[in-house]
């Protein structure tokens, strides 16, 4: 099954002066994998953006976004039975900031974003030994996994017109990092003989 609901409204909020603009929205997806077992997704966002004439000279805008996804049994297949899915969460949020300006013969744009991204992925069920049985079947519960990846970005560019001439200039800056964490759960490692050359 599958659900999709969403509402929207903007407008001007000052005549002439300031405009603003938000949503929200929510999907959900029930799927079933080969084997039977559920797999069930729900994606939340919100967002507004504002706009302003600050100045007849300086405009301003900015924007922030918000999505969160949760899904239960993530990855489940006729190899990855229930006990092996995982409970997917983490929202990523976005932050915007623009401002032109605008001095006789210069025009000139700045702007910086902010990513709060990254996602956990926690095992189904408690944390018992995986492992594999002989028809290539996973059993008990899967690694646990967290990640972040925060983003940063900050440019300006602008153009200078003399006569019919432009000389246009800018420069960015951007930051993009990872940090990962992952933690399987065993107490032993077992290697079965099942033939040459498969362990």
């Amino acid at each position: 099954s599958f659900h999709d609901f969403g509402f929207d409204l903007g407008g001007p909020l000052l005549k002439d002066r300031v405009w603003v603009w938000g949503a929200i929205g929510r999907v959900h997806s029930d799927l079933l994998a080969l084997d039977g077992s559920p797999d069930d997704s729900e994606l939340g966002t919100r967002g507004i953006k504002a706009e302003a004439l600050w100045h007849p000279s300086v405009r301003v805008n900015g924007a922030y976004y918000y999505n969160e996804k949760l899904e239960n049994g993530r990855d489940a297949g006729p190899a990855r039975p229930r006990e092996t899915t995982w409970q997917q969460s983490g929202p990523s949020r976005y932050f915007k900031g623009e401002g032109n300006f605008t001095m006789r013969n210069l025009f000139a744009s700045l702007r910086g974003a902010y990513v709060d991204a990254g996602f956990v992925l926690l095992p189904t069920v408690p944390f018992r030994d995986y492992y594999i049985d002989g028809g290539g079947v996973a059993h008990n519960s899967y690694y646990q996994h967290q990640t972040h990846r925060p983003q940063h970005y900050f440019g300006g560019d602008g153009s200078y017109f003399h006569g019919v001439h432009e000389v246009r200039f800018g420069g960015g800056w951007r930051s993009t990092t990872a940090d990962t964490q992952r933690e399987w759960p065993a107490s032993q490692l077992v290697a079965s003989w099942t033939g040459y050359p498969n362990m």
